[in-house]
């Protein structure tokens, strides 16, 4: 989409008439800046009030041209705050075709985060942009809908906030599927959920369509690889989860393309450790919904609690969940590894950037475990 549409901007901004917009609108900047008392105010990344006032101003021949002539810009520029041009963009809605060149100019600024950890998607959500404004920038960074700022608010949580009560009011499921917000929420679900847990921006657009051609889409089970993803721990997220467990309850047994159940989903992403309290309710209140679901095992044979230690979650991140549900499952041998969960958890290999918390949640898994099951250290031993 993009690639198709940018020449012809070009041909756009090279007319003789764009140019000279461009050229008065950075003279009345200069002007203004002149009457101020003392020098104009300067950026830690350098984007001044003479790239902004243009944005502000809605001058979006001026802002295009600048895009075009200045990419370097786009790309590394950034306000006292840390924002970006995209997000001065969003704030003040920007039409679609600025919104496209400026991410393809800096496709990385849709992940990037000002100093409140707030993204792109965040300021154009609070100003109700189009979906066209929101499907660019999912298409730029995947999972951004489901990113927390530091208040620990979503993109999808503020959908969620703001049209909680009116979604809880429909009965069916076929007319809760044509409310604009819902649809908006499943988005921000697929998107991270197609993403595969990127964490940067690439290229995914071709991807994410050929899985949603070859895929099912289940809102029970995307709904649970988002609360793995999440990093936020915000109530209205909580509220979310609960809602779609109600409305989706059908889906607690039914497996996707990968064979996983939503609790194997959730359990099958590296957990994150600002989110293991939330978490971990998540998971005991599905266990409550559809108990069956703690037997379940995975394609390659391993019960919940294997998945959840081989993936790296800790005793207080679910694993305490797990096995109170089935205390059993602490016997069983994991059949890839062929270790009891006991060992196993002492094996899972830590990337080099998990901090010195993580590992410390390591060792306490590993001491619950062995004391609940000592014979795994005669196995250990011998």
């Amino acid at each position: 989409m993009m690639d198709k549409d940018f020449p012809t901007i070009l041909q756009w901004i090279e007319t003789e008439n764009l140019i000279t917009a461009q050229e008065e609108s950075w003279k009345r900047i200069d002007q203004q800046q002149d009457q101020q008392q003392g020098p104009p105010v300067t950026v830690p990344g350098g984007l001044t009030q003479a790239h902004l006032a243009p944005i502000a101003a809605r001058l979006w021949k001026s802002v295009l041209s600048w895009i075009a002539f200045h990419p370097d810009e786009v790309s590394s520029l950034v306000d006292t705050n840390g924002q970006t041009a995209l997000h001065h963009a969003c704030l003040f809605k920007a039409p679609a075709y600025i919104v496209q060149n400026l991410l393809y100019a800096a496709p990385e600024a849709a992940a990037v985060a000002n100093h409140d950890g707030e993204l792109p998607i965040h300021w154009a959500i609070r100003v109700s942009a189009p979906n066209e404004i929101i499907l660019l920038l999912l298409e730029a960074y995947p999972p951004s809908g489901i990113i927390a700022d530091h208040s620990g608010l979503s993109p999808l949580d503020l959908v969620w906030d703001r049209n909680f009560e009116q979604l809880e009011k429909i009965t069916s499921n076929h007319q809760l599927e044509q409310n604009r917000a819902w649809q908006r929420l499943m988005t921000f679900l697929q998107f991270n959920q197609y993403s595969g847990g990127i964490t940067t921006t690439t290229t995914t657009t071709h991807q994410q369509q050929h899985q949603q051609q070859h895929t099912k889409f289940r809102t029970l089970h995307a709904t649970m690889y988002a609360v793995a993803s999440s990093q936020g721990t915000c109530p209205a997220f909580i509220s979310f989860v609960r809602f779609v467990m109600r409305r989706y309850s059908e889906q607690a047994l039914q497996r996707d393309e990968h064979g996983d159940t939503p609790l194997l989903v959730a359990l099958s992403k590296k957990p994150h450790r600002s989110n293991h309290a939330y978490f971990t309710i998540m998971i005991q209140e599905l266990l409550t919904m559809c108990p069956r679901l703690i037997r379940l095992q995975n394609r390659r044979g391993r019960c919940p609690l294997v998945v959840a230690l081989a993936n790296g979650h800790s005793w207080e991140h679910g694993v305490r969940a797990l096995f109170q549900a089935e205390p059993r499952s602490i016997h069983e041998v994991d059949p890839v590894t062929r270790f009891y969960p006991s060992v196993l958890a002492a094996t899972v290999q830590r990337d080099d950037d998990d901090d010195e918390i993580m590992r410390q949640h390591q060792l306490d898994t590993m001491y619950h475990l062995f004391r609940l099951d000592p014979s795994a250290l005669l196995v250990v031993n011998g």
